[in-house]
């Protein structure tokens, strides 16, 4: 189901993992202790911060574990799009104010509530998001799809490859396959006389 508390938990990750260019396991296994907001905000002036820093332990490309803090940007074109939005509304909602909890722990039986100091594991994540990506669209889509669809939106968006990469942490150029992809789709769509609108629904900003 994409309902109850396994569909915000869907959607927040989703969004999350998709501002930031996430890997499929690496969400997983952030804690709160993980985020860090601007020190001259102020969780009592009834806003959300333009940016929150996420500190990536480490991943698949950082064998040595050095890890990486990312920025994650506040959306102000489109509030229902916005990851911070979304996870402060996760936060609320889960109620998770310790510094060990995971972010995006495992969810109860009864679809009502999380188990705060249980992970999620990723071959389960995968399996949901296909499942609900079915659902909603017919189609079965892997996580992957989200750090790709990441990287194809950036570009139409108008972000340089040199920024992506970065953005992506990608070590190869093997993404250049999807931004090459998102321009071309860009020029069909003018000559077609549908000019895209992408940038004026997210805003893309460099993550580090």
């Amino acid at each position: 189901t994409v309902e109850g508390m396994r569909g915000l938990w869907m959607w927040t990750i989703t969004l999350f993992s998709f501002a930031l260019f996430l890997r499929g396991e690496e969400p997983l296994r952030l804690k709160l202790r993980h985020l860090k907001l601007p020190s001259n905000y102020s969780v009592n002036c009834g806003n959300v911060p333009q940016r929150i820093e996420v500190k990536i332990p480490w991943s698949k490309a950082d064998r040595k574990a050095k890890g990486v803090t990312l920025s994650l940007w506040a959306n102000p074109l489109n509030r229902e799009l916005c990851p911070v939005s979304a996870l402060f509304v996760w936060l609320l909602i889960t109620g998770m104010k310790k510094g060990n909890n995971y972010i995006f722990p495992r969810v109860a039986k009864n679809n009502r509530a999380v188990q705060l100091n249980s992970s999620r594991g990723v071959t389960s994540y995968r399996k949901q998001f296909t499942e609900m990506s079915k659902t909603l669209f017919e189609t079965e889509f892997s996580t992957h799809s989200i750090r790709r669809s990441a990287a194809r939106w950036a570009a139409r968006c108008g972000a340089n490859d040199t920024s992506i990469k970065r953005a992506g942490r990608w070590k190869s150029n093997s993404f250049e396959l999807y931004t090459q992809d998102a321009r071309a789709e860009m020029i069909k769509e003018h000559h077609d006389g549908h000019p895209p609108r992408d940038h004026k629904m997210w805003m893309f900003k460099p993550l580090r």
